[in-house]
């Protein structure tokens, strides 16, 4: 409560700010222009996830990627979290899946040792506990909870599984950002992932809906989309008797992601997509690269064959073997396809 002192009292602007300083012991009243508010990111290692989130995801934000099984969300995820390792920041994991591998996750560059896991806990409203202790320590760049539908809130698990517990996970999502949102102030890149569900009754248009209630959605910054695109294969050869023959194997997958909603850049409602090795376990960088260059007019198109600005036409496969011979080229390449995902609303400096 103001004193009366306070509130008879005319100040202006910066009289006011300094008095309210003195009687919170804080800073109170800030400028638009101040630093605090710039939008900082971290780099998702996708060019293509890139360019949706006009450079990666934004630090102090929250940031939620939904979709079926076998998407690709935990894979952002842990490139998130290696891009924010190599920064010197310090990141944390939630794991509720339990599906925590840590061989593929140190070959996607992730240090383990350096990688704080939250314990173990069967009730969600303790996890939420404890990544708002995390986040009010100002300590971590990222914290990643995977996933969010794998929270169990305390009155489901006290229940068996015949009682009902409708609307419980919708409370205990609620609660949870309106907790973790007020006290994220250290520019913590909280960053979710969500499973999908039909909803019942829907006749019409996509039955699909992320878990967790509504106010994921509302208090996420941005919300992405992940889809499985159609199959990558390659032809494996094998001998039946003294006849060689080939079938196709599946090697991988194309990953399509769509901006469903962005408070931080002008792409909302866009998509890309990108090339993801399965069994090699990587992002396809520099396909990625050359679509989004070819998007730009940084790389001509004629017909089936590409060209730089100052090169010949070539096929695409010679294209891209080019590409990996000449390191200076595609490193020219990839720095003017980086400073186009920069959105114009964000400050430079």
């Amino acid at each position: 409560m103001p004193s009366k002192k306070l509130v008879a009292e005319e100040f202006s602007v910066d009289e006011l700010a300094a008095q309210l300083e003195k009687q919170y012991k804080k800073p109170i009243l800030f400028k638009a222009s101040d630093s605090r508010f710039r939008i900082r990111r971290i780099s998702t290692r996708i060019p293509a996830l890139d360019r949706l989130l006009g450079g990666g995801v934004a630090l102090g934000r929250t940031t939620e990627f939904y979709g079926p099984f076998s998407a690709g969300k935990s894979l952002a995820t842990f490139l998130i979290i290696a891009e924010a390792q190599a920064n010197g920041m310090t990141c944390a994991l939630a794991d509720t899946e339990k599906s925590f591998d840590p061989i593929f996750v140190k070959h996607l560059g992730v240090n383990l040792d350096q990688l704080v896991m939250i314990g173990d806990s069967e009730k969600g409203e303790e996890i939420v506990d404890y990544i708002e202790w995390m986040m009010r320590s100002h300590q971590f760049g990222v914290i990643a909870l995977d996933s969010v539908a794998a929270l169990l809130p305390k009155a489901e698990l006290e229940k068996t599984a015949e009682e009902s517990t409708m609307g419980r996970m919708g409370q205990l999502t609620s609660r949870m950002m309106r907790k973790l949102t007020a006290v994220n102030t250290g520019g913590t890149a909280f960053v979710i992932t969500n499973q999908v569900r039909d909803a019942i009754g829907v006749l019409w248009g996509n039955p699909e809906r992320p878990t967790g209630g509504k106010a994921l959605g509302h208090y996420a910054s941005q919300r992405v989309n992940f889809r499985q695109g159609e199959a990558l294969k390659t032809a494996k050869l094998f001998w039946v008797g003294e006849t060689q023959k080939s079938r196709d194997v599946v090697i991988g997958t194309v990953v399509r992601v769509r901006l469903d909603k962005d408070k931080t850049g002008p792409n909302m409602g866009r998509d890309e997509s990108f090339k993801y090795f399965t069994r090699s376990g990587r992002v396809d960088v520099m396909d990625s690269v050359v679509q989004l260059a070819i998007e730009d007019g940084l790389v001509a198109v004629t017909g089936r064959r590409l060209a730089l600005a100052d090169g010949a036409p070539m096929m695409r496969k010679a294209f891209m073997d080019m590409l990996k011979s000449n390191e200076s080229a595609y490193t020219k390449l990839s720095l003017q396809v980086s400073r186009n995902h920069r959105p114009k609303m964000q400050s430079e400096d």
